[in-house]
């Protein structure tokens, strides 16, 4: 009887032990789901976030913008480039040049060392310490040189020359940029922009220096239609003799029909100019008269002023040339 009540007493007791864990077992469990997760806890990212509602593709593990606007790459000068100096030539183009910038040369036929015809924009004064000047635009006549000349000569002296070419267009007009290098000299960088026309090409480079400035430079390049081709001779009563040298020039054969004499220059040369106003004019054509008080080799031009009036050779065009030498 007493081992009876011994066991009774004992199965209660197992009983009310499992009811009060059940009991606090579900309490448990129902706080816990409520709970906020800790600091702790180990987030397990999903295999694709976006926070956008549209799924974007995924290639090569980049992101891609499926609605993103083409790339484009622009042939104009960017807006520093808008407030340039303009440059117009005779030899068929114009050109914009940095407003703090000035003309270091002209020169053609092989003067200044160089072959064809050359204008060079830069701050120095040419012949300063070999300066001539710091962004360049050439004009070469086909039946003196080619194309495949002038690149191969670009930087002919190097013998570990890298040559890289591609075709670019600016304005309209298709152009083949070349940039060649040489790992022996690192700070050389020849960049050149070529151009051809049927009897001629023109080169625009960068001195073998890399300027930011160059981009703008080139790419502002523009022909100019119906533009005088090359310079006419300036036709002179005399191209030599001793000084003072009386010199009667004509504007015969320098001057398009249809042109205003009046919006022509003469330039002598000797730091004295005329204008075309005071021409003495007759039929077809006008004359000057001019002294060469001192000897010395003097280039007279006959020119069309540019747009600023306070620099009219900036931008000129030139119409008509001829060396006159004063001897003693």
């Amino acid at each position: 009887m007493q081992n009876f009540m011994s066991r009774g007493f004992a199965n209660i007791t197992l009983i009310v032990v499992l009811v009060v864990a059940i009991a606090g077992g579900g309490w448990w469990y129902l706080n816990k789901s409520n709970t906020p997760a800790t600091s702790g806890a180990t987030e397990f990212p999903t295999r694709q976030q976006s926070t956008n509602s549209e799924t974007q593709p995924i290639v090569n593990n980049q992101l891609t913008q499926t609605n993103a606007p083409p790339k484009t790459t622009s042939t104009q000068p960017s807006g520093a480039a808008s407030v340039w100096q303009t440059y117009r030539s005779s030899y068929g183009f114009e050109i914009q040049y940095p407003p703090a910038w000035k003309i270091v040369s002209e020169a053609g036929d092989g003067k200044a060392g160089y072959p064809g015809w050359v204008v060079s924009f830069g701050t120095g004064t040419f012949g300063n310490q070999g300066y001539d000047g710091e962004l360049f635009v050439f004009a070469y006549e086909k039946s003196s040189t080619n194309v495949e000349q002038y690149i191969k000569d670009m930087g002919k002296q190097f013998s570990d020359r890298q040559e890289k070419r591609g075709n670019i267009t600016i304005n309209g007009i298709s152009a083949v940029k070349v940039v060649v290098t040489t790992p022996s000299v690192p700070t050389w960088d020849y960049e050149a922009v070529i151009i051809e026309q049927q009897n001629r090409f023109y080169v625009m480079h960068n001195g073998a220096v890399k300027r930011d400035s160059f981009t703008d430079f080139y790419k502002s390049f523009k022909l100019i239609p119906n533009s005088v081709v090359l310079p006419n001779q300036l036709p002179a009563s005399k191209t030599s003799g001793p000084a003072p040298l009386e010199v009667r020039f004509s504007t015969a054969g320098a001057i398009p029909a249809g042109e205003e004499v009046e919006s022509f220059n003469i330039d002598f040369g000797d730091s004295q100019t005329e204008r075309g106003a005071s021409f003495f004019c007759f039929e077809s054509q006008c004359i000057i008269d001019h002294t060469y008080v001192s000897p010395g080799t003097y280039m007279a031009e006959l020119y069309k002023p540019g747009p600023v009036a306070s620099t009219p050779r900036s931008g000129a065009l030139i119409y008509g040339t001829v060396t006159i030498v004063g001897t003693q």
